[in-house]
């Protein structure tokens, strides 16, 4: 008889593990309920073999593993479990399982195979076999790897075998690919590439997460990650390749740094635009730095001529990349008549100040035949305002198919906002540092905040928008206050280090910090700085543009959140439902199976358990999913619990209300936090008369307690009640309370005396809470202290 080890946290599971592997004549099966029973177990006697699952409370099952052979590296450990996920696969093996299964699928067949996994460890069946075995799950991960694989030959490169993932990425078909190789299918941008790889691999290295571009059937290009090695089989070697798909990842990070280019660009060129003396060699030279940070093979500037009642536009500016031809030089392209043949519309939405976006070539033939047809290619125009009123068009053109994000676009609008502020300046006063109110004019239309300071670091200027993010009141609060004084202190050596490098360099410093507000509250900025520079051309300050991004950072991290959230609910769904589902499968095939002796009511009653089990389950998922649907909302407390205790039978137990004029921001759900409490209370409390709901304030913070006089909770059990799963019931209710609560940055912990009754503690953070005449979300804590 073959002795085996089965750990479950599945009990129901472990039985049917135990009949079915008992039932083949040869096992000896002896089963425990957790990892931990498991490694005691080991130390007090031998066992041929150990099947494990996977996700397990306090250890899973490759934590488990670990164990085992770090102490008994011989004995055959064999995963068993519901989870599928590839990187699980791979970490089992990678600490030296023999084998892995999947739960699931007929019960019979899947402890046959279970029985034959086990039988095939212990014996050590010959090398062939084990091969077989080994080619069977390199199959499985490879097939269901979320990343895309393929196999090829050493010699010819030729592909053997790619995945879905694989066929999914290129949009080729399975048959198009097998037996040619990666140049006849021009999955590569770069053809070189694959001498390149093919060289290194001879070598013997590694390739490892290597950037390239490659091709889909259609020619849509990709970024990759792309990952090889050589493995050897009988009599034959092969590269197995992995390939990540990070187009969307890159296209973020270069739309990220084309902005944070361009706003550098700004940041330079508002200074010399606001200090120059010649107009047109300033705008002039802030066109090609503009057109490079923007990735463009032209930027344009028509400024107005002719009569008002049939304005042309008049090519005055213009910069192009090396190659290409300029069109200032030739006389076709001089005017362009707003009034042209289909450009009427166009005309009309720049004249109302909207950007205007060219997603391919539109015809623009002149309708007097001066101005012969012209082809203009995914271009942003982007009209310059000047008192309010269009001036002329700044236009980035690209031959190429580009994509503009509103993220470049608000920085395009930025530019030619400045831009038509330098030419309004111009018009009326030649010398910017004359006059105090053309800085205003120039900075008042901008969307971010903007600080000029002296050389002693202290400010000149503040920008309107500077006013309103500051909470200034007026932009006198400000003036003479130094920079840092702006700036939260962790973050004032670096400014000052940044300050000196402007003045000694003339560097532009770009910087994410938390700012002050006057009222002492702060919010992250992301802040360009430059040099300015007087009419000698010497150091005269700096000036600083800021944009207020915290709101940005908020939606990453709910963004995050929820992700987290998705994830938590698709892990108990799969691996709690896959278990019961197993388990209520097993005990119908006993019923049906003739030559094992069962009782039949007991298998119906444990068929009964498992499918209030799931209910529980599917009822958890329900109200999980509800989370975050909602946005959080202001409730009143004591109404709130007039509702809950409207809905239970208190059993004549009585209520104190405390908090009446106490309200919460918390997720519309909060109602089911409260009905959850006092649930359990009326359950559980045994011998409780009274339940109690009273307010404090602790700090900043606003403890909300509802406690009760019942048989309260025993202290090893204060943290596990709000695990998931843990109670009488098997349920997620406080798990679930407690996952609400964290919606809205609210905790929950029990304080309660054992033998004196239970007492629940919800903490609710600054900003989350108000009394009665309290408005909005405050940024400080406002009105009483206590209520009971």
């Amino acid at each position: 008889m073959i002795s085996v080890l089965c750990v479950d946290d599945d009990e129901p599971l472990l039985d049917l593990t135990r009949i079915f592997l008992e039932k083949t004549g040869h096992f000896e099966i002896e089963t425990v309920v957790s990892p931990r029973e498991a490694l005691d177990l080991l130390k007090t006697r031998p066992f041929d073999a150990l099947v494990s699952d996977y996700e397990m409370p306090e250890m899973n099952g490759l934590e488990l593993l670990e164990a085992v052979r770090n102490r008994w590296k011989n004995i055959p450990f064999i995963i068993f479990t519901g989870r599928g996920r590839e990187e699980v696969v791979i970490r089992a093996f990678e600490l030296g399982a023999d084998s892995y299964l999947q739960k699931g699928g007929s019960p019979t067949a899947q402890f046959a195979e279970l029985s034959h996994k086990i039988l095939r460890a212990v014996q050590g069946k010959q090398a062939d076999l084990a091969l077989r075995s080994s080619e069977e799950k390199f199959s499985k991960a490879f097939t269901l790897n979320p990343v895309a694989m393929a196999i090829t030959e050493c010699t010819t490169g030729r592909f053997v075998d790619v995945n879905d993932i694989f066929i999914e990425y290129t949009g080729l078909r399975r048959e198009e690919v097998i037996g040619k190789t990666v140049l006849e299918l021009g999955l590569f941008d770069d053809p070189g590439f694959n001498d390149r790889l093919v060289a290194a691999l001879r070598r013997g290295e590694k390739i490892r997460n290597v950037e390239l571009v490659c091709r889909k059937k259609n020619g849509e290009k990709m970024t990759k990650l792309f990952s090889a090695g050589v493995f050897q089989t009988r009599d034959e070697r092969f590269v197995l390749s992995f390939s990540l798909d990070i187009t969307d990842r890159k296209r973020h990070e270069t739309e990220l740094k084309v902005r944070d280019a361009i706003l550098q660009v700004i940041a330079v060129s508002a200074a010399r635009l606001l200090g120059a003396r010649d107009i047109d060699r300033a705008i002039s030279e802030t066109l090609g730095p503009l057109g490079s940070a923007a990735g463009v093979d032209r930027v344009y500037i028509y400024a107005p001529s002719g009569p008002r009642d049939h304005r042309l536009a008049k090519l005055k500016y213009e910069w192009v990349a090396d190659g290409v031809e300029p069109w200032i030089d030739d006389p076709r392209h001089n005017l362009i008549p707003y009034r042209e043949v289909g450009y009427s519309d166009i005309a009309g939405q720049l004249k109302n100040g909207e950007t205007v976006l060219y997603p391919g070539s539109i015809s623009r033939a002149g309708n007097n035949g001066d101005t012969p047809a012209q082809e203009l290619c995914n271009a942003a125009i982007v009209p310059i305002m000047v008192r309010d009123a269009p001036w002329g068009v700044i236009g980035f053109e690209t031959p190429v198919k580009k994509e503009w994000p509103h993220g470049i676009l608000d920085v395009l609008k930025t530019s030619a906002t400045i831009i038509g502020s330098a030419i309004e300046r111009n018009q009326v006063e030649n010398a910017l540092t004359e006059s105090k109110e053309l800085y205003r004019s120039l900075f008042d239309a901008s969307p971010d905040g903007i600080v000029i300071a002296d050389r002693e670091g202290k400010i000149r200027f503040a920008s309107p928008k500077t006013v309103e993010l500051t909470g200034a009141g007026d932009e006198t609060a400000m003036l003479g206050t130094p920079v840092l004084d702006w700036i939260a202190p962790e973050f004032r050596e670096t400014a000052r280090a940044n300050i000196r490098r402007i003045f000694r360099d003339g560097d532009t410093c770009e910087s994410r910090f938390r700012l002050l507000r006057k009222d002492g509250s702060s919010f992250t900025a992301e802040i360009s700085c430059s040099a300015l520079h007087d009419a000698g051309g010497e150091t005269s300050g700096m000036i600083s543009i800021f944009r207020d991004v915290s709101s940005r950072i908020e939606s990453d991290e709910e963004l995050r959140l929820a992700h987290t959230k998705l994830n938590l609910l698709s892990s108990i769904t799969r691996h709690d439902i896959q278990n019961k589902l197993t388990a209520m499968t097993g005990y119908l095939d006993l019923l049906k199976e003739t030559s094992i002796p069962v009782n039949s009511g007991a298998c119906l009653r444990k068929v009964d358990e498992i499918t209030a089990a799931i209910g529980k389950q599917l009822a958890f998922t329900r109200d999980y999913e509800d989370l975050r649907m909602k946005d959080p909302e202001w409730q009143n407390v004591a109404q709130a619990l007039a509702l809950v205790v409207s809905q239970l039978d208190m059993k004549n137990i009585a209520v104190k209300r405390g908090p009446g004029d106490l309200s919460v921001y918390a997720d519309p759900l909060f109602q089911k936090v409260l009905y959850n409490i006092l649930d359990n209370a009326t359950r559980y409390g045994e011998t409780i008369t009274t339940v109690r709901i009273s307010s404090r304030t602790d700090g900043n913070d606003c403890i909300l307690t509802i406690e009760d006089d019942g048989v309260g909770i025993p202290e090893a059990m204060k943290e596990k009640i709000f695990k998931r799963g843990f109670g009488k019931n098997g349920g997620f209710g406080l798990f679930l309370v407690q996952e609400i609560l964290g919606i809205t940055g609210m905790s929950i912990r029990e304080t309660g005396e054992p033998g004196t009754g239970a007492r629940f503690e919800i903490r609710v953070p600054e900003g989350r809470y108000r009394f009665a005449g309290m408005t909005g979300i405050p940024d400080k804590k406002q009105g009483p202290g206590d209520s009971s």
